[in-house]
C-alpha cells in the first residue's frame, strides 16, 4: 500500500466455548514502530548491549470499537483510518527495523489482555515514465 492509503477492514470477535466475555475495552490502534537491534551480540561492545532493544513507536492512532461491557455472542466491527499519513517506507535492514502494523486489544479487568496484530507494508510507488510530471523552466539571459 502506499503511504497515503486509506485502511479499512473488519474485526471479527469469536466467542469459540465461551458464552460470556466481560471487557474493558475493544480497540484497534494503527502503529508505526522502528526498531535497533544488533544481529551480532557475540562481536558486541557493553555499551551497545546496553542498548541492544532501542525503539521507539513514531506513529500510533486508535479507535475504540466497543466500550466496556459484555459479548454473549459473535460480533464483527467495521473499522477505517483514513488519510492517515505513513511517512516512512517499511523497511529491514541489519541493524534496523521500521514496520506498520494494526493491533486489536480486548481490554480485561482480570488477567491478561487479549491482544492481535496484523503487519502490513508501506511502499511509495513512482509514477510510470509517460506520467510523470513535466517541468517547463524559462530561463532569461542579459548581456
Amino acid at each position: 500500500m502506499k503511504g497515503d492509503d486509506t485502511i479499512a477492514g473488519v474485526i471479527h470477535v469469536k466467542l469459540g466455548n465461551s458464552k460470556k466475555l466481560d471487557h474493558v475495552g475493544i480497540k484497534i490502534e494503527l502503529i508505526g514502530h522502528i526498531g535497533k537491534f544488533w544481529g551480532d551480540i557475540v562481536n558486541c561492545s557493553q555499551d551497545m548491549l546496553m542498548n541492544k532493544n532501542e525503539s521507539g513507536t513514531f506513529l500510533s492512532n486508535a479507535r475504540e470499537l466497543e466500550p466496556a461491557g459484555s459479548l454473549t455472542q459473535d460480533k464483527s466491527y467495521k473499522f477505517k483510518f483514513k488519510d492517515f499519513d505513513k511517512q516512512y517506507e517499511t523497511y529491514e535492514g541489519k541493524m534496523v527495523k521500521l514496520t506498520y502494523y494494526l493491533q486489536v486489544t480486548i481490554g480485561k479487568s482480570y488477567g491478561f489482555n487479549t491482544t492481535a496484530k496484523k503487519s502490513f507494508m508501506v511502499h511509495e510507488i513512482d509514477p510510470p515514465e509517460g506520467e510523470k510530471k513535466i517541468m517547463n523552466l524559462e530561463v532569461g539571459i542579459e548581456k
